[in-house]
């Protein structure tokens, strides 16, 4: 709904609307979750590649299919992220579950999810081993395919992990 400048809540917003429309992609709330979405995508490949014993670094398919969820970001997967967050009432954790959501899509990296992030929840940080959690949680409920590798891990059913 178009605003009179005589009612903008800025003069950004009013009188300069047209000179800072090109900064809307980068400085609105838009541009602020696509922020975050991809520093936590970032953060996620770092972790995978830090040369922890316990958990090996990600394929290239792997780090594209998470960089492409960058790049194709939308402002409908923006208020995907939004509608999260009215139900999580935390910004920073809609992004995060929405995230989640879209890893457990990717059968590559839902399975490097249960057979290497889960095992080391306890060994992390408070706030790594939070995000890992909630990672791994959306996951869990978010793919058939994952739900069944999790309940066959909980029960003891999955078959011997080796290394490669």
């Amino acid at each position: 709904m178009p605003v009179s400048p005589l009612l903008a809540l800025s003069p950004l917003d009013g009188r300069y609307a047209a000179k800072v429309e090109s900064l809307r992609p980068l400085l609105s709330e838009y541009g602020l979750i696509r922020r975050r979405l991809q520093v936590e995508v970032e953060w996620f490949i770092a972790l995978s590649g830090a040369r922890f014993t316990e958990l090996r670094p990600f394929g290239p398919e792997s780090v594209a299919f998470l960089r492409r969820l960058v790049d194709a970001f939308s402002e409908a997967d923006a208020e995907e992220i939004k509608a999260i967050e009215r139900t999580t009432n935390h910004d920073v954790k809609a992004v995060e579950y929405w995230l989640a959501e879209r890893i457990a899509q990717n059968a590559p990296l839902s399975n490097f999810a249960v057979m290497h992030a889960l095992p080391r929840i306890a060994d992390m940080g408070q706030d790594d081993g939070l995000f890992a959690e909630s990672l791994m949680a959306a996951i869990a409920q978010g793919d058939e395919g994952a739900k069944t590798r999790m309940r066959d891990f909980l029960e003891g059913k999955a078959g011997k992990v080796k290394k490669q």
